[in-house]
């Protein structure tokens, strides 16, 4: 039987408050907006959409020790009551006055130490007076709670969702909630919900190095059962959280990438550039139990499946956040979109992750780089016959191929493309997959996390001792699963320990109108030496199957770049060798 204590921990967890708290000034103008103001868990609702996705934004680069409600009321919230002072009163014409304001803003919040929303409402009179008429013009929480769940409301929609099935009543309807301090595996489990779904995580080279926590998930392994091993189970996922922080405290790889590096980069950007490049590759060492955030925003319709999908995701911190997120949203109204997330059996069958053998290669070393094993797609003959006849209505193939090349820059390619599909199965490391996920119009599938495949192998200069801290984290993992495997403890429960760095096996679906925006968003230079590793050789596949995709893709298909983090691409390596590497992959 599985060796599972059950779900007290993760219960205890997910519902314990937060740390930090806020001033009673603090909490007056978080609640008109949030549902709680010490929750893991929180829906937001009232802002305008504008106000609303700039907050939800800065979760992807969050450094609020109190999370986005902090941030809020630290930093959102001065500048907005600013912007209705006499002082900042005027209207931009140009987007060069819009930045001088708003600069101008930043300065003046500096200048008189405005660090808090009591200092900025203390600073005049008319702080004080702009402050109030932000409250008044606020909804009132409790009235909004009445309003939502009125039986007119409730009535309208049992009548509609349940007796005429009308669906398309909850698409109308969009929710938005904080998720803060859960585990990098669970945030996975959110965004693999698709479609009708956003989300905005903050990034891992936003952990915060000297506080970075770990989701307790041996605490959910039956001590009757395991005796000392669960106490053996914390303490190896914390030595390689320990790893990550030492590297990262010590400055060493950024230090070597300055090096290698600094001819070829600006100076005023050699800081942030190596300083990503550093964080981008140490993450590989963090644990997927890692504290991280993130924002979610859903349709009504959409809603019921993120649910079931956090069910069937079967651990015990995603069934304590379903639990807290389904009884939050009660608040809001949410609830009633909630009416059929029961689990059918017909569901949990369907319900499986990849088999990793099938993905498994014989890697004496570990260390791997990522690949594209294969594209099964519609290609050749077939695929051209049953495009003449999808096309002949919009002036025939050549015509389609006129449109697709005539495309302003932000065109995606017309919607004839959307007739044929395929997939991709490929392999790379759970840290770089994260970044493919967040294309929620794909659909995705994965092998377990677990050491059996290899670990990730960057193929730029690196210390040597990058490559070993690899080596070892790898093999910790690999002896820990074994034996987590022979101790019943189930897969889902297995990831929590393991690196990012481990590689995992993926299929990723859709049509070549949804390949190519990805393939187009997945290899500018400002994405992950990794990342755009696997969307350039999706691109080679394409353009080998396709006689047509060389000329209407919009791939940035220079091979390699020094770093992410720079105002222009610095192209890095041989162009002709490194395409040759990625075409035969």
């Amino acid at each position: 039987m599985p060796r599972i204590a059950g779900f007290s921990g993760a219960r205890r967890w997910v519902r314990t408050a937060a740390e930090y708290t806020f001033t009673p000034l603090e909490a007056r103008a978080l609640r008109p907006f949030f549902t709680n103001a010490a929750k893991r868990v929180f829906f937001i609702f009232s802002f305008p959409p504008s106000v609303l996705a700039a907050l939800l934004s800065m979760y992807s680069r969050m450094e609020n020790a109190r999370g986005i409600r902090g941030h809020f009321v630290d930093n959102l919230l001065p500048l907005i009551l600013l912007s209705f002072s006499e002082r900042f009163k005027s209207e931009p014409a140009s987007a060069a006055e819009l930045k001088f304001l708003v600069e101008a803003m930043q300065k003046f919040i500096r200048e008189h130490h405005l660090t808090s929303l009591e200092a900025f409402v203390s600073f005049s009179e008319e702080h004080r007076t702009l402050f109030g008429k932000f409250i008044r013009a606020s909804a009132d929480p409790v009235y909004f709670r009445k309003l939502a769940s009125s039986p007119r409301f409730r009535w309208f929609m049992a009548l509609f969702l349940d007796k005429y099935g009308h669906n398309s009543i909850a698409r109308g309807a969009t929710l938005t909630f904080g998720v803060e301090g859960i585990s990098i595996l669970a945030a996975k489990s959110f965004e693999w919900g698709r479609p009708g779904a956003g989300y905005i995580e903050l990034s891992t080279r936003f952990v915060r190095m000297d506080k970075a926590q770990l989701y307790p998930f041996w605490e959910d392994l039956d001590s009757r059962l395991h005796g000392d091993f669960a106490a053996r189970v914390e303490r190896e996922t914390r030595a390689i959280l320990a790893q990550y922080q030492m590297r990262m405290s010590k400055g060493n790889l950024e230090a070597f990438f300055r090096e290698a590096h600094a001819e070829k980069t600006p100076e005023r950007e050699l800081a942030a550039a190596v300083k990503g490049e550093a964080c981008d590759l140490l993450g590989n060492l963090l644990p997927a139990a890692t504290l991280t955030s993130l924002g979610v925003s859903v349709s009504g319709e959409a809603f019921p499946e993120l649910i079931k999908h956090l069910l069937l995701d079967n651990t015990p911190e995603n069934i304590a956040l379903a639990e807290l997120i389904m009884e939050e949203s009660e608040k809001i109204g949410g609830d009633q979109f909630l009416r059929h997330v029961e689990i059918t059996s017909a569901k949990r069958e369907d319900w499986r992750y990849l088999s990793v053998a099938r993905f498994f290669f014989s890697n004496p070393s570990g260390l791997m780089g990522p690949k594209i094993l294969n594209w099964v797609g519609e290609e050749d003959l077939h695929l051209f016959s049953r495009m003449r006849v999808a096309v002949r209505d919009f002036g025939g193939e050549d015509g389609v191929y006129r449109s697709a090349a005539r495309r302003e820059p932000h065109d995606k390619l017309p919607n004839q493309f959307e007739y044929f599909s395929g997939f991709f199965r490929g392999i790379m490391s759970f840290r770089g997959w994260r970044d493919l996920e967040r294309h929620g119009f794909c659909t995705h599938f994965r092998t377990y996390l677990t050491p059996e495949i290899g670990f990730y192998r960057y193929d730029k200069p690196a210390p040597q001792w990058l490559h070993q801290d690899f080596t070892w984290v790898h093999a910790l993992n690999r002896k820990l699963y074994h034996d987590m495997r022979n101790a019943d403890v189930p897969h889902e429960i297995c990831q929590y320990a393991f690196a990012l760095g481990n590689m995992v096996g993926f299929q990723m679906g859709g049509n070549l109108a949804q390949w190519e925006f990805v393939i187009w968003q997945r290899s500018k230079f400002s994405v992950n030496h990794e990342v755009r590793q696997v969307a350039l050789q999706m691109d080679a596949h394409l353009r080998k199957a396709y006689y047509f995709w060389r000329e209407i893709a919009r791939a940035d298909r220079t091979p390699a770049y020094l770093f992410a983090r720079t105002s222009k691409g610095i192209p890095y390596g041989e162009p002709e060798e490194s395409v040759r590497k990625v075409a035969t992959g």
